[in-house]
């Protein structure tokens, strides 16, 4: 799964790897997939492969995926995991399972992602300090429940 360009864990908490970290851009996988589980969302009419990753993974964080985009290059092992406001308990626990594959990667966690005037943006979670990627996404849910009890979230 490493050698996967995009690695996406459905409503259903199915892992699903597309393309190879040799592939040029992450828009294609991403589009190639949305067209292949999501023939007829009628926003593929207006979706291409100049379309930026981060908006593409909006997308299909919308249908309640959660996505994760490997950035690995040069040698150099870093990824973004990409969620919505909401997502099933089920694909937590499948995540916690795949994260530990990626624990020494460069992870960035980018939550509550939305489509705002065409742009995506979401709440960055960054790695500390000599913290690895499943202590980071650890102090993520620690985090989000403190919101989710704040009454901040659903």
């Amino acid at each position: 799964m490493k050698d996967s360009k995009v690695i996406i864990i459905d409503k259903f908490s199915n892992i699903i790897p597309r393309g190879n970290l040799d592939d040029f851009r992450h828009s294609i996988t991403l589009l190639n997939y949305i067209k292949e589980a999501y023939p007829n969302w009628q926003i593929l009419k207006s979706l291409d492969y100049t379309v930026a990753p981060l908006i593409l993974g909006t997308v299909l964080v919308y249908a309640k995926n959660i996505v994760f985009l490997n950035t690995t290059k040069n040698n150099i092992l870093s990824g973004i995991i990409l969620f919505g406001k909401e997502y099933d308990t089920k694909q937590i626990a499948t995540l916690k399972r795949l994260i530990q594959e990626f624990d020494n990667y460069n992870i960035k966690i980018i939550s509550d992602l939305e489509l705002v005037d065409g742009e995506a943006i979401g709440k960055d979670y960054y790695l500390q300090p000599n913290e690895h990627a499943s202590d980071m996404f650890e102090r993520f849910l620690r985090e989000k429940e403190l919101e989710k009890d704040a009454g901040l979230h659903k």
